[in-house]
């Protein structure tokens, strides 16, 4: 079969078709293995993260966690389980310094639950201790006896500010310069009798 001109349009058109079609039908299947392959390193990250979270308590690798994790409410989530299952192993100092540094290292991640978790585990590694947690959740008292003294600056002297300079008045919206003082006359000469 031979083309004609007048046939030749139609058979490169229904040619382009079989080879798009080739095409869509050969790419079809790795386009569920290509969202495959990059859904797996966003699958394979939490499991990474929990893998090496087996250590123990390690304060880099809390804030690497926060620092490592865009999305906050995953950032939140991997906080959290990593504050459940290495914070029992914190020491005192490791502990104080997560909690010193907390909404640094998570940003809007830091939640109440998170603040919450970390507190309790301050207060795990100072039980028995008081006044550390008195000062963790009171405010402080002076050490003083009730009295009606009342306690001035300067030993109870008064400053003495001298009172501001009258402004000028005001005409219609502008300032007016005080009027001058009165001039005195010219001094006159001494009299002399007419002669």
């Amino acid at each position: 079969m031979t083309l004609t001109a007048h046939r030749w349009p139609a058979a490169a058109l229904a040619l382009a078709g079989l080879a798009l079609a080739m095409g869509a039908h050969a790419q079809a299947p790795a386009a569920p293995a290509a969202a495959a392959a990059a859904s797996a390193p966003a699958a394979s990250k939490p499991a990474r993260k929990s893998s090496a979270a087996s250590m123990g308590c390690s304060v880099a690798e809390f804030r690497t966690l926060s620092y490592d994790t865009h999305v906050p409410t995953e950032r939140a989530d991997l906080a959290m389980q990593w504050l459940r299952s290495q914070g029992p192993r914190c020491t005192e100092e490791q502990i104080l310094t997560i909690r010193a540094n907390r909404a640094l290292w998570l940003g809007v991640a830091d939640t109440v639950a998170i603040m919450g978790w970390v507190d309790r585990l301050v207060e795990v590694v100072q039980a028995g201790r008081p006044e550390l947690l008195q000062s963790m959740y009171a405010s402080t008292v002076p050490d003083r006896g009730a009295s009606m003294e009342v306690l001035r600056v300067n030993g109870g002297t008064r400053p003495v500010v001298p009172p501001p300079p009258a402004a000028p008045p005001m005409v219609m919206g502008v300032q007016v310069p005080p009027p001058a003082p009165p001039m005195a006359p010219p001094p006159r000469p001494p009299y002399m009798p007419p002669q």
